[in-house]
């Protein structure tokens, strides 16, 4: 079996864990470590080289740089700290986010606003759900408001930053997970995207071009951000009025996605900011809301006849 290329395994380990505390940095490095050095004892000197490598990511850590995988791409980006953070607070500043503070301009952690909201969520759909067992199912233990990192975009000149909202151990965490595993009964009738070259060959087998016809593809920039929560919470509704939900779990299944889209919070270098319009990057309802939406939206401009004559 083929095992996963070491700098990779190295490159997202660091990635988890760059904004936890020293503690608990030294202790999952000091096992992972331990894990590598087993590896190349047992597999002898052909994984020296990976070893190496590991020693080299090592020193590189020690300096001041921060090591990350690209946004696309197998490549392994290594960048100064400083130009790091600057690029990230400009894209902060540029994007549609607001920083939470008190009125003197100091940091405002949302946290304790954010598991109270949590918590009321938590019993009102446990009641509509006729399930008590769900109140305890979405409990955090000791939770934390998102963490932002971002992937360079090497791929683009020029480069820039790709935002992900680590959603891990937040107050919605649980919340969102059930009702991504709840929406499995409920399939999402997807519209005429395509998930790979293969499947758009496939779907074009037998379709012949005419005399002035061309070939044309559609990519949405930043589409998370770029799609209204208002509205993607809206289209959820359509869907399951359409799947015939009983009321009471719509109800229910609302009250999560909101709260989860409500609370888009994030922590940047000791600040905290809001997501004021979009779908976070990292939140695990954001694919589910936006495949809702542009089915929509396909299905609108269909009605409306603005589809060519193959779409």
């Amino acid at each position: 079996m083929k095992c996963a290329p070491l700098a990779d395994i190295v490159s997202n380990i660091e990635s988890a864990i760059q904004f936890e505390n020293h503690t608990y940095k030294a202790a999952t490095r000091h096992s992972v470590k331990e894990c590598i050095v087993r590896t190349v004892s047992k597999k002898g000197n052909k994984n020296r080289a990976n070893f190496d490598t590991w020693c080299t990511i090592r020193l590189l850590k020690s300096r001041d740089v921060i090591y990350s995988r690209a946004d696309k791409g197998n490549a392994v980006v290594i960048m100064d700290r400083e130009d790091y953070d600057s690029r990230v607070r400009d894209m902060i500043s540029a994007g549609p986010y607001e920083e939470f503070t008190f009125k003197n301009g100091k940091p405002k952690d949302p946290l304790n606003r954010m598991v109270e909201e949590v918590n009321h969520v938590r019993k009102k759909v446990a009641n509509l759900m006729g399930e008590d067992r769900l109140e305890r199912k979405f409990h955090v233990p000791n939770p934390t408001v998102a963490s932002l990192y971002c992937l360079p975009k090497i791929h683009k000149n020029p480069v820039g930053m790709g935002p992900i909202s680590s959603n891990i151990r937040t107050p919605t965490e649980k919340m969102a997970a059930w009702l991504v595993e709840e929406m499995r009964k409920y399939p999402v009738k997807h519209g005429k995207g395509v998930k790979n070259s293969v499947d758009l060959v496939e779907q074009l087998e037998g379709f012949t071009l005419r005399r002035g016809e061309i070939l044309v593809s559609f990519d949405v920039a930043a589409l998370f951000p770029s799609v209204s929560a208002t509205e993607a919470l809206q289209s959820l509704r359509r869907h399951l009025e359409r799947c015939r939900v009983p009321l009471n779990h719509i109800a229910a299944y609302l009250s999560v996605a909101k709260v989860c889209m409500n609370q888009n919070f994030f922590n940047f270098r000791g600040k905290y900011y809001k997501q004021s319009f979009g779908l976070s990057m990292g939140s695990k309802l954001s694919p589910l809301l936006d495949d809702l939406f542009m089915s929509d939206l396909e299905n609108e401009a269909q009605k409306q006849k603005l589809f060519p004559r193959v779409w």
